[in-house]
């Protein structure tokens, strides 16, 4: 950065000060973006809006202009600039003006925060939930309109307009209920002459008029609006059943069906040639005098030569309808539509995994709008199509795109977050909670793990501080929450892998997980090991406390052994959904085996016994179903059952049935699928042991024979530990290995053995046999 002068000025904390910015109108992408930085208040601030985007890399910034100062900035937030100081963007299919004034009023962390001045970003962090809430929009900018944004986008449009009413409707072979003067795309008309249709009203009603004096683009129909062609089209055969009176809800009903089930294909590329599926020869621009170059969609019927539509859906193929209607193609359906595809590498942009954004959303009381390129929709757009997916994610269609329910969760986590900003979560366990549901997302900054999700909870004493060490950093976090609650559930957290250097039972918030992480899922509510069933996260208890003793890296902890592994089995571990279901079959065979085998040689009176089995299913899904359901219904063991003596397969059509492989095998449908789920979520990457007192367990994959399965005060659960060697005459240390289910002793049972078979001294009082353990 070169300056003249000084650009940033210290702030006052104390009064809440904060800096904006006022972007420039700009023409075109070769000239400078230009802007000022304003000082303000959050309360007297004037009306701006708040921009979410990812940083990107750091490597060939772009300059720009700031109080006649140059400033070099990230390339991402480059290309967000040039978007949001065009004149016009596409909001809802419609063409709007991005500037109500001579400036854009902005927030932007980048710009408004030196920096360069730790001090700053530790006190400006604080801020950063109210400077999204007192925002009158938050402008999610996912990027530029690569990769066929605009298609993407178009299809998140379409997926909403369909959601759930129609489409259940059309499902259940009744026709599509009326809709009223707010409903999509319903009413349209087509006059005498033939002339394309045009819209009567759109989305879901009008948006609200503009605020006086907010800054951009208005989340509403005002008279600065500029009406496009017409982004609703009809077949030409069509035209005879458009023309009848549209005023009742049965003519309306057959306008929905013949929308539906004769959609063109998405379209993208010049007025003069016309491609389908999303073709990225050409892809659509906006031109900066505000006229569109060829949006999706929104075609003159001069435009519909060579066009195939859909055919209408007839009885047999009415199951198929969502995929007919909202992927309308030539011939047959390609195993990856192109519109689909789009959507997928939408749904991959950086910005959907960033930390960061999960508070920026949450706080947000003004709309919240999601834009690519020009092209800006609604959050909840996004989120109606993401239920749109998670309704028929499970459909046969879906088969080859199952990779598109990530993208789903991404957007329903975010929304979900967004419900529950009203303070349910402000507590330690609400914390833990938040960082246990953000597991997958990314930070460029580790520390930001943790700072980044504050906002959620202003009562947890937690100060950003970038100048302490990430390990440093962790560790605090880990103490506090002991300290604060009298419980040990956060050393449990999230165990493996590891990347850096920390004690045993300091979890790693810096690891990127993925959805499927090892050791991640544990139905803990309602468990409670160390005699309180009631331990719950968040409520202080005098289960355990800090020692003050405790040297760095340190942490004693008080229990005992309960047991020691006898037999270990292999780890379920399957990264490839794709064979997750014949690994199934063959993990769960050679767990009732390794059963079958121990228990004849060592346990006999448990063998074959009915109670034996119960154990056995019950301890596999850690006793609780997908949904966290506990204990896990009676039912769960016929399902088992039905599970394991399926021979249904995966019969590749090209080959004859006697050549189906054993790895082809795959689930039966029905209820019995609850039970696959349920060791999906609690089983997955966790390993079925047996105990030398033959009790049956799950735990982490590292578990080795010699490990210590102890009790230890404030865990819900019992804790792994292995004794580490060290100097001789030292007090013994350990390492935490993890925690585990062991069946018949989770709810203090083996605390309650213990206090039955300690020792009575003359006093009448027992000698439990609770000792310390030093955690390293």
């Amino acid at each position: 950065m070169t300056t003249s002068s000084p650009l940033y000025h210290s702030l006052d904390t104390a009064k809440g000060e904060i800096r904006l910015i006022e972007l420039q109108l700009g023409n075109g992408d070769d000239e400078e973006i230009r802007c000022n930085l304003k000082t303000t208040t959050i309360d007297d601030a004037p009306s701006y809006e708040a921009l979410s985007y990812t940083w990107g890399s750091a490597e060939n910034k772009k300059p720009f202009i700031i109080n006649g100062q140059q400033l070099l900035i990230t390339s991402n937030l480059h290309e967000a600039l040039l978007a949001l100081r065009r004149p016009f963007c596409r909001r809802n299919s419609k063409l709007r003006p991005n500037f109500v004034g001579p400036h854009r009023t902005l927030w932007i962390d980048a710009v408004c925060i030196n920096q360069d001045d730790i001090e700053e970003r530790n006190r400006q962090v604080r801020l950063m939930w109210s400077i999204y809430a007192k925002a009158a929009e938050v402008l999610v900018f996912l990027g530029g309109e690569e990769d066929d944004g605009p298609v993407a986008m178009e299809m998140v449009r379409l997926l909403d307009l369909h959601f759930e009413v129609q489409i259940q409707a059309l499902l259940d072979g009744r026709a599509p209920e009326s809709d009223d003067e707010t409903d999509s795309e319903a009413a349209v008309s087509v006059d005498e002459k033939g002339d394309p249709p045009s819209t009567v009203s759109e989305g879901k009603g009008k948006e609200p008029a503009v605020e006086s004096g907010v800054q951009g683009s208005s989340g509403g129909e005002t008279s600065q609006e500029i009406e496009g062609p017409a982004s609703t089209l009809v077949e030409p055969a069509d035209e005879e059943l458009l023309r009848q009176d549209d005023t009742g809800s049965e003519t309306k009903g057959k306008i929905n069906m013949v929308l539906m089930t004769r959609r063109p294909a998405i379209v993208m590329g010049s007025a003069s040639r016309p491609t389908v599926s999303g073709s990225s020869s050409n892809p659509a621009s906006l031109r900066e005098d505000g006229q569109d170059q060829e949006l999706p969609v929104n075609l003159d019927r001069s435009d519909l030569k060579g066009l195939n539509y859909i055919r209408p859906v007839d009885e047999e193929e009415m199951a198929n309808l969502p995929f007919h209607m909202l992927m309308a193609m030539q011939g047959s359906f390609p195993e990856d539509p192109a519109e689909w595809v789009a959507f997928q590498k939408l749904m991959e942009r950086p910005w959907w995994r960033r930390v960061w954004v999960i508070q920026e959303v949450a706080a947000a009381r003004g709309q919240v709008w999601v834009g690519c390129g020009a092209y800006w929709l609604r959050w909840e757009t996004f989120l109606c199509a993401s239920h749109t997916i998670a309704n028929f994610e499970d459909h046969p269609f879906f088969s080859p795109l199952k990779r598109f329910g990530a993208g789903a969760k991404w957007i329903q986590d975010k929304s979900a977050l967004r419900l529950r900003n009203d303070g349910r979560l402000d507590s330690w366990g609400g914390l833990l909670s938040i960082l246990f549901e953000t597991h997958a997302y990314a930070a460029t900054d580790p520390r930001d793990r943790i700072y980044a999700l504050l906002g959620f909870t202003p009562s947890v004493n937690i100060v950003p501080d970038y100048k302490k060490p990430v390990a440093e950093v962790y560790e605090e976090l880990a103490r506090q929450s002991i300290a604060e609650t009298g419980n040990l559930m956060t050393i449990c957290f999230i165990r493996k892998p590891r990347i850096l250097d920390l004690p045993s039972w300091v979890p790693d918030f810096s690891v990127d997980h993925p959805l499927d992480a090892y050791n991640i899922a544990c139905p803990m509510g309602f468990f409670g090991a160390d005699g309180n069933n009631w331990h719950n996260q968040g409520v202080p208890s005098p289960g355990c406390s800090l020692n003050p003793n405790d040297g760095p890296g340190e942490l004693h902890v008080s229990g005992f052994v309960c047991d020691t592994p006898l037999v270990l089995g292999n780890t379920w571990q399957c990264t490839d959904t794709k064979n997750r279901q014949w690994t199934f079959f063959k993990t769960m065979d050679e767990y009732a085996n390794l059963l079958d085998e121990t228990d004849s040689a060592r346990f006999p009176n448990f063998h074959g016994t009915h109670y034996r089995q119960e154990c056995f299913w019950r301890t596999l899904i850690w006793n609780a179903s997908a949904n966290d359901r506990y204990p896990a219904p009676a039912a769960f063991g016929e399902y088992l059952d039905t599970l394991r003596k399926s021979d249904e397969h995966l019969v590749d059509i090209k080959q004859p049935a006697h050549h189906v492989r054993e790895d082809e095998r795959v689930l039966p449908r029905g209820e019995a699928q609850q039970y696959y789920s349920a060791f999906v979520r609690n089983g997955l990457n966790r390993r079925f042991f047996i105990t030398q007192s033959g009790r049956l367990g799950s735990g982490p994959p590292d578990m080795q024979m010699g490990d210590l399965i102890c009790v230890i005060l404030g865990s819900k659960t019992p804790l792994v530990l292995r004794a580490k060697s060290g100097v001789e005459g030292e007090p013994e240390k350990y390492e935490l290995v993890g925690h585990v289910y062991v069946h018949g002793v989770m709810h203090g049972e083996a605390l309650g053995d213990l206090y039955l078979q300690a020792e009575v001294d003359l006093s009448g009082r027992r000698t439990m046999g609770i000792r310390q353990f030093c955690l390293v």
